[in-house]
């Protein structure tokens, strides 16, 4: 019965936003099905690992014990600058830390019955995986295409209220897809990618990385340059193919084209140019996201700075948002939102959770990468490298599917573990 959940939990990791039940929060079919896989398991009373999983499950345990520990000191003596009444739409700093806690709880035992079944039924479980994101990525493209026709989509249950859009020659497209916003997509279907060329599915691997470039996000699409690069990197001049001069002149013709693309595209002159090099004035909207975000970043360094050990406390930064404004910096009006958020990965660990929570969770992520270094996982490694890029501007690290995949990393790991002892033992056997 565990099994069954946990292979819904895989196939829905993309419905994060779309499928869902709106009770405040959207609640997900993968909280739904992991949280019942926790009761059946405590009511058997026995929790089992895959090999070898031991080494991360004890680091986060660790770290979550340290978040807990920073999420009580926080509560008992709040850091300065906190505005506990900013938001009133929100449960409060205790309310959203208590919340967020529960999540990266929920995150913790998700890795565990991710990597268990990975190990015990590896194809399955990415093939499952992969079904979930091929049918994720075929609604993103109608969403797309509908959209850039003028038709109004037909919405799967949580997602019309949330859909992201963004003009593109002159056309209102939806670029969310199954998430809150196209960020999250994007991510998603780099890791897909990885797992898809992991597992030898060539088109499947094709067909994702186009959906990510209609994703419109910026930090993905940079992310899936790095990505193949590293493919043909390897394919290049680290493989020992008789086909390598073919490559080599592939990547020569990929080279070319590229450079003709990001001379006269449009896309790229919106996704890219617009977001990383024009002012304000010249890129518009597009050049004041950027600066948004940029000035979101420093103000989380201003939060670390000033608490370095253990920052602000767990999902405080926008309760200190406001505490840390720079009246005229970029000369940007100044934005309100639902609640403002560090927009990357390695700023909200550093403002939150300082020094202690970060290094405890690059500790957790520096063990999985190690895992990808072993001969064969190297597709796996470049979506772990661009995944750490995508971190650079990235909403948050409590993503369930980001989870999943760095499970799945260590399930699989142990299972080439356990086949090469098998192919071993023959020969320790006495003739």
């Amino acid at each position: 019965m565990v099994r069954i959940l946990i292979l819904i939990a895989v196939f829905s990791l993309p419905f994060t936003q779309a499928l869902t039940l709106d009770t405040g929060f959207p609640l997900k079919i993968y909280e739904v099905t992991i949280v019942l896989s926790c009761i059946l398991v405590l009511a058997r009373g026995k929790i089992s690992l895959a090999p070898g999983a031991r080494k991360e499950l004890r680091i986060l345990i660790v770290f979550s014990i340290l978040v807990l520990m920073l999420l009580f000191i926080r509560t008992m003596s709040p850091a300065a600058g906190m505005d506990a009444s900013a938001y009133a739409n929100r449960y409060g700093p205790i309310g959203d830390g208590i919340t967020k806690f529960m999540y990266i709880l929920l995150n913790v035992c998700g890795f565990v019955f991710f990597s268990y079944y990975a190990f015990k039924d590896e194809k399955r479980v990415l093939t499952v995986w992969l079904v979930g994101a091929v049918l994720a990525a075929i609604y993103a493209w109608y969403l797309f295409v509908a959209s850039m026709l003028g038709d109004t989509p037909l919405s799967l249950p949580g997602t019309a209220l949330s859909r992201k859009s963004f003009t593109y020659f002159a056309f209102p497209v939806i670029v969310s897809g199954t998430f809150r916003e196209g960020n999250f997509m994007g991510l998603y279907l780099l890791l897909s990618l990885a797992i898809a060329l992991y597992t030898h599915r060539i088109k499947t691997a094709i067909f994702l990385s186009l959906t990510i470039l209609v994703t419109h996000s910026t930090s993905c699409v940079l992310g899936l340059i790095v990505f193949w690069g590293l493919v043909v990197w390897k394919r290049c001049f680290q493989d020992r193919s008789p086909h390598k001069v073919f490559y080599v002149f592939l990547c020569v013709i990929l080279v070319g084209t590229a450079g003709v693309y990001l001379k006269t595209s449009a896309y790229v002159t919106d996704v890219f140019t617009k977001k990383l090099f024009y002012s304000a004035a010249q890129g518009g909207s597009e050049a004041a996201s950027r600066l948004d975000r940029l000035d979101m970043a420093l103000r989380g360094i201003g939060m670390f700075k000033d608490n370095v050990l253990i920052g602000v406390g767990l999902s405080r930064y926008g309760y200190h948002y406001d505490y840390y404004h720079r009246p005229g910096r970029f000369f940007l009006k100044e934005s309100r939102y639902d609640k403002p958020i560090a927009n990357n990965v390695y700023i909200e660990l550093l403002s939150e959770l300082g020094l202690c929570g970060f290094c405890a969770f690059m500790f957790f992520l520096f063990s999985i990468y190690r895992r990808t270094r072993r001969k064969g996982f190297e597709y796996l490694r470049y979506g772990f490298i661009a995944m750490l890029l995508v971190f650079m501007a990235y909403p948050t690290f409590s993503i369930m599917f980001l989870w999943a995949f760095l499970a799945v990393v260590v399930g699989i790991f142990a299972k080439s573990q356990a086949l090469d002892r098998l192919q071993f033992q023959p020969q320790m056997q006495p003739s």
